[in-house]
């Protein structure tokens, strides 16, 4: 291996690495991002269902609560309180 070759695998090696870790930057805060936003929509769209006029329920209502998928667990813990109620 010549001395060209090397500087080619060590500049190639660097700017793979480089472009790897701006990725993964990126990944992080942009995922932490969409999180936030997430959760703040799903606690204002929480708290417009709570000030609407909910009929109350019925000993012969019947009311479930499912787990939700992707949220944050205390938004689920939120909404399964407010429902059971």
């Amino acid at each position: 291996m010549n001395t060209g070759e090397k500087i080619a695998r060590f500049y190639t090696a660097m700017t793979v690495g480089v472009v790897g870790v701006v990725m993964l930057v990126f990944y992080l805060l942009v995922s932490g991002y969409i999180n936030r936003v997430s959760y703040a929509r799903l606690s204002g769209a929480a708290g417009s269902v709570l000030a609407q006029d909910l009929p109350e329920a019925g000993p012969d209502m019947d009311v479930r609560v499912y787990p939700l998928p992707g949220v944050q667990e205390e938004v689920q813990l939120f909404l399964m309180e407010t429902l059971s109620d």
